[in-house]
């Protein structure tokens, strides 16, 4: 340069694009920003000028992308905005550079002034292209016949780079950061008269367990039936039902919201991540995404007013690792889609492992249901029992009752103390008033159900610790029904009086 300021602009005749292909050791691709494109099938020995007689004088080839489909096939961006040529050029070749096709009229899509910085074709399906424009990005169904916009949430801004990694769409914006499209594998699926159908299930990819990687549960539907049910079901291998998701469940999800958030305020697109802690199923006309976290049903419910330190969630355990089905029913019509569940890639837990993760966890969520199954009876009876003296008040026997039904509730709130914490009203109270029993099951749950790793030494041994004092405990409660309230019952039986009603108890052992 005529001074020392040499920051590359003032350059000239270089080469701006260059890739090695893939396909076969010495196939070389050149651009340079004089609007010339050369290749070497030699390693460079010799090189062939092989520019198309389309391309604009003194463009500059920005972007070569070598097709994983063909050796001889790439496609090339070019652009002369810098020369007031704001023409969109994107040219194709399939024989080496022999014979080229200028994918970009101004007419089939991309606008006439919507200058093309980078181009690339999907290595999953051939003829499945990607443009980077002056304004935004846009795709092809058809290998470049026809364009449309694929812009949805990205900012209007330059698109300067992409790169299709993993089934995932990157994206390097001029100022805006980089974007990334998640799970181009509906892409790949969609088909001329798709819209057509009235339900399609598409084939979800290979999801992760534990990696933040939900399955993606992608499908159409022309119109949402009013009087039937949307579902999608999981099933495992043994077909077995994992997960439900419908229309018709009774979750609400807006009170996952934000609040002053109403379901309309969420991106249709994004919903479908939110059924998965309700069942609630969100479908609408149109493509409808649901994802499924990995787990089966919840085993349990918290119940209202519980303060606790900790715990692993109320969702449920995880599921094993291997092949799994899913189902989309819109009333009585039905298609299925295989999934494959994979493992974390950098673990060494083995599906044996998996099975004894799963089965502690599943012990451990029945056996803490049944501890707050048996702590809403006994708060039931409880409430029975505050009612009862007004309504013998005045009856031979009334005195007998009264203390009795006292006695009764001493030792309810006597067991009710163990098995929950009943000094604390809100989160942080768990820090002055310790856990109880359902607080050890729900940690002791989260511990089983949670990590990917193989169950610890000191998870087999708590559950053992936890699971007889549980059953003594639940023997002793079940001792005080059949005891002193059944004694209580035949009292007021006399008297002419319902019944306390005596909850059920199932016995849960692993």
């Amino acid at each position: 340069g005529v001074t020392r300021d040499n920051t590359g602009v003032e350059v000239f005749n270089t080469i701006f694009a260059f890739e090695e292909s893939p396909h076969a050791r010495g196939l070389m691709w050149a651009g340079t920003d004089d609007g010339r494109i050369w290749v070497t099938r030699d390693d460079g020995g010799t090189w062939t000028e092989i520019t198309p007689s389309g391309m604009p004088q003194r463009g500059t080839v920005n972007t070569i992308d070598v097709s994983a489909h063909a050796p001889g096939r790439i496609h090339v961006a070019v652009h002369k905005y810098r020369e007031n040529d704001f023409t969109p050029y994107i040219f194709r070749t399939n024989d080496y550079g022999a014979t080229w096709d200028l994918l970009t009229d101004g007419n089939n899509g991309i606008p006439a002034d919507h200058t093309v910085r980078t181009v690339r074709e999907d290595p999953d399906r051939r003829g499945l292209l990607y443009a980077g424009t002056e304004f935004g990005l846009y795709v092809s169904f058809d290998d470049g016949a026809h364009w449309q916009s694929l812009q949805l949430n990205l900012p209007q801004v330059p698109i300067t780079e992409m790169l299709v990694h993993r089934q995932d769409l990157v994206v390097a914006t001029q100022g805006r950061a980089f974007w990334i499209l998640d799970d181009l594998t509906p892409l790949h699926q969609i088909q001329a008269g798709m819209a057509e159908e009235p339900a399609v299930l598409l084939a979800p990819r290979r999801a992760y367990r534990g990696l933040g990687g939900a399955a993606r549960i992608n499908f159409w539907l022309a119109e949402v039936p009013e009087d039937e049910a949307v579902k999608v079901e999981i099933f495992d291998a043994a077909g077995t039902a994992v997960r439900t998701y419908s229309t018709k469940a009774s979750g609400d999800i807006s009170s996952l919201l934000p609040p002053g958030t109403t379901i309309e305020d969420i991106p249709a697109r994004f919903r479908g991540q939110l059924a998965g802690a309700t069942g609630r199923l969100n479908a609408e006309a149109g493509m409808n995404q649901v994802s499924w976290d990995g787990r089966h049903e919840p085993l349990f419910t918290r119940p209202r007013g519980i303060v606790m330190w900790g715990g692993g969630g109320s969702g449920g355990p995880r599921a094993i690792p291997g092949e799994y089905t899913v189902r989309l029913s819109v009333g009585e019509a039905s298609q299925e889609r295989p999934l494959h569940l994979a493992t974390d890639p950098r673990l060494a837990t083995t599906t044996t492992q998996y099975e004894q993760q799963y089965e502690l966890a599943v012990a451990a969520g029945t056996q803490l249901k049944e501890v707050w199954g048996a702590l809403e009876g006994l708060r039931r009876v409880k409430q029975s029992l505050r009612s009862l003296t007004p309504r013998v008040r005045g009856q031979e026997g009334a005195r007998e009752v009264a203390e009795l039904a006292r006695a009764i509730t001493s030792e309810l709130e006597a067991i009710e103390k163990v098995i929950t914490q009943i000094e604390g009203e809100g989160g942080q109270d768990a820090l002055n008033f310790p856990g109880r029993l359902d607080n050890q099951w729900a940690v002791l749950y989260g511990s089983a159900s949670g990590p990917n790793t193989p169950l610890t030494a000191g998870v087999e041994q708590r559950y053992a610790d936890l699971q007889p004092e549980t059953e003594a405990l639940l023997q002793r409660l079940r001792a005080v029904y059949d005891g002193q309230l059944a004694e209580l019952n035949a009292k007021i039986a006399t008297m002419d009086l319902d019944a306390v009603a005596i909850p059920t108890q199932a016995a849960t052992t692993r």
